[in-house]
């Protein structure tokens, strides 16, 4: 996962992700992605939603219900059911 730098902390105002399902993939180096996730964080919040997201996605069973998602709604709970939220 990309990350930002130091110096644009101080932009951001609150934590928040995007994700995006690429059903036909996208390239990444050697693999495909089918799941882009980006993520903006408050402080140090980034590391509790990044390791949130990896257990999350480390389950072949989430990650079969992430990507097979058929609506917005679906894959938003789906994130805040793992996330605890």
């Amino acid at each position: 996962m990309p990350h930002g730098t130091n110096d644009s902390k101080p932009l951001i105002r609150s934590t928040g992700m995007s994700v995006m399902v690429v059903p036909e993939g996208v390239d990444f180096g050697d693999e495909k992605a089918y799941l882009v996730i980006g993520l903006a964080a408050v402080g140090e919040e980034h590391l509790e939603v990044l390791s949130s997201v990896a257990v999350l996605v480390s389950d072949d069973d989430d990650m079969k219900r992430i990507l097979e998602a058929s609506s917005e709604e679906e894959l938003i709970s789906i994130f805040e059911e793992g996330m605890g939220e």
